[in-house]
């Protein structure tokens, strides 16, 4: 029903239909509702969180057909996604995610983090922490329209200025400069550092 792999595919499918003009949509919506029937009698908020960010997955790619290119039946499916995931703690990133002005929002406080949100000019990402999802960091990458799920002890100090988040795969690290003392108090509050 879900493994990991299929996870990492979702990021390159979800890219793929927000930047294509002209994608093949109609297998994307029937693998989506085919699934949909698969899980009909699995408790997604009860599963494991792996479960429920593979479904924040699916509902992306729901939400991206839907936006794009609407239809009854793509705004049927997107809204079943978001039912299936209602009571989760991820729904509030999914609301996120849904915003129309998200990257105008997050520039605007481009040197004054939130309680719960951070972006960082230098990396064009968005860094939000769920009260209820204890010790995950979601990072929203504005460049390739993607979302990484960073766990909060993969960073470090990497110099009196910069921090840096180990990514599990080579080469994929992010090293955010701190520009004042809002940020670096946003990523003491927010990150568990060596």
């Amino acid at each position: 029903m879900y493994d990991e792999k299929a996870l990492y595919l979702l990021e390159p499918l979800v890219r793929h239909l927000a930047k294509d003009d002209q994608p093949l949509i109609g297998p994307v919506l029937l693998v989506l509702e085919r699934y949909l029937h698969l899980t009909e009698n699995v408790e997604i908020n009860d599963g494991h969180m792996g479960m429920q960010i593979f479904f924040v997955g699916l509902w992306q790619a729901a939400s991206t057909i839907s936006s794009r290119w609407p239809s009854a039946r793509a705004q049927t499916v997107c809204e079943e996604f978001e039912e299936r995931l209602w009571g989760s703690p991820l729904m509030a990133l999914c609301e996120l995610l849904g915003e129309v002005s998200l990257e105008e929002d997050f520039r605007k406080m481009s040197g004054s983090p939130s309680d719960d949100r951070f972006f960082c000019e230098a990396l064009n990402m968005g860094f939000v922490s769920l009260s209820l999802v204890t010790d995950w960091i979601f990072a929203i990458d504005f460049n390739d329209l993607s979302v990484r799920m960073i766990h909060n002890t993969r960073g470090r100090w990497a110099g009196i200025l910069d921090y840096k988040i180990s990514a599990p795969k080579g080469g994929q690290d992010l090293l955010m400069p701190v520009r004042n003392v809002l940020e670096h108090h946003w990523i003491l509050t927010h990150f568990k550092s060596e």
